[in-house]
């Protein structure tokens, strides 16, 4: 996540803070807000995406556009999963395909990891002009899987249970998880409250192709991956400093994410669609060149608003951003091989 979305969201809550005390700032408001930076900053057109002349990236751009169309018209992916059974997995083996749960009791407890520090509350900060180290305050994520359920055809889920080797195996299994977040607030090392509570539930569709297996080589595998993602979060320190009248439920995204990755040994492309501003597609494409190089173009509809280059996996050449805030603007910098250095002639490629 960038670091755009939260700061902008924090100047937001201060403004309403400071001018009025408790205004009515609804989700719709919100969408509006970040819709209108897509807009001007980086001159986003709702539903265009970027124009590629590559076969496969073409057929993925159709493929992500009749997604999105389908999830923002009835809420799941554009597949059907009942057509394959579920997995009766067990608990160790659900254990290893979700590393995020490894911990704790699966399907009954929770893990806890320390999160963050902060200075206390959002009230706190935004009337505060100093500060002061002795109110900062440490948050906990307690997270607990709630359901997990895998579907593939019978023939993949004996070889789940019996842990083989799918590397070589044409496949598509489908995935749903839900889990249950709670964000505690810790005083002196006590907890004293629930600052959020997120439910979060993705359903993926996931998809691996052999395209080449050569004896005694790995592996080259097309693997294409689509997830939608259904948030619902209350942040009660929020709601408690807008007097209860901003709906964080339907912020953080009740409408759900949707995205849709490939990647294969030439090519890496993700297409995803927020709930924040439906329709206003972001693009990310990595191009695998020879020579141990590599290129990242990310776009905002058919915008680019990044260029990254790398030799052997360290930024190597012109790095560019694009952005029309006028705080902001475009930049360029040059690099070699990991170091940024300053020269006119710098590589592009």
């Amino acid at each position: 996540m960038s670091l755009a979305k939260p700061l902008y969201t924090s100047l937001v809550l201060f403004s309403l803070i400071s001018v009025s005390g408790c205004v009515s700032y609804t989700a719709e408001d919100y969408q509006a807000d970040s819709i209108k930076l897509m807009e001007d900053n980086y001159g986003a057109v709702k539903g265009e995406l970027p124009s590629f002349t590559d076969p496969k990236a073409k057929q993925l751009a159709e493929q992500f556009k009749a997604g999105q169309a389908h999830v923002r018209a009835h809420g799941t992916l554009l597949y059907d999963p009942v057509a394959y059974p579920v997995c009766e997995l067990s608990e160790e083996a659900i254990k290893k395909r979700i590393a995020f749960f490894a911990e704790g009791d699966m399907l009954a407890g929770h893990k806890s990891t320390a999160q963050q520090t902060g200075k206390g509350s959002l009230a706190a900060q935004a009337s505060a002009s100093t500060l002061d180290s002795s109110k900062i305050t440490k948050y906990v994520l307690k997270q607990t899987l709630l359901a997990y359920e895998l579907r593939a055809s019978e023939a993949l889920c004996n070889k789940y249970k019996s842990g083989a080797e799918l590397k070589t195996d044409d496949h598509i299994i489908y995935t749903k998880i839900r889990a249950d977040t709670h964000k505690a607030k810790m005083v002196n090392g006590e907890e004293i409250e629930d600052v959020s509570s997120q439910l979060t539930e993705n359903t993926i569709r996931t998809r691996y192709k052999v395209l080449e297996h050569t004896p005694g080589a790995p592996p080259v595998i097309e693997h294409t991956t689509e997830v939608f993602t259904s948030r619902h979060m209350i942040d009660e320190e929020a709601l408690d400093i807008l007097g209860k009248s901003l709906d964080m439920a339907a912020i953080i995204g009740d409408m759900g994410n949707y995205m849709l990755a490939y990647q294969s040994d030439k090519l890496n492309l993700q297409f995803s669609d927020s709930s924040n501003t439906p329709g206003f597609f972001t693009t990310q494409q990595t191009i695998k060149l020879a020579g141990g190089r590599s290129k990242n173009m990310t776009y905002r509809g058919k915008q680019p608003s990044s260029i990254y280059r790398f030799q052997d996996a360290k930024m190597h050449g012109l790095q560019e951003t694009y952005n029309s805030s006028p705080y902001l603007g475009n930049t360029s910098m040059c690099y070699e091989m990991g170091e940024r250095v300053e020269r006119p002639d710098c590589l592009t490629f």
